[in-house]
């Protein structure tokens, strides 16, 4: 069974790096309540683009980021 990219950049919370740093925009969005933790990707950029308009293009930059990392770490497992 293949790691749900939610799950994955979890994972990258606490890492001193873009992935982890973007992961805890992630993170903290969720738990506030403006975000869901189940949102798959496509949902992640229409949530930046809803309501985060001012800050959409670096999230939505950070969040395709993420999702070549998860992938290529998906298709080497």
């Amino acid at each position: 069974m293949r790691m749900n990219f939610m799950v994955w950049l979890i994972e990258q919370l606490g890492e001193p790096t873009k992935m982890g740093r973007f992961a805890k925009i992630c993170w903290d969005d969720a738990n506030n309540g403006c975000a869901l933790r189940s949102y798959t990707p496509q949902e992640w950029k229409q949530h930046f683009i809803d309501k985060h308009p001012e800050s959409k293009d670096k999230l939505i930059s950070a969040l395709t980021a993420a999702y070549v990392q998860y992938t290529l770490w998906v298709t080497n497992k």
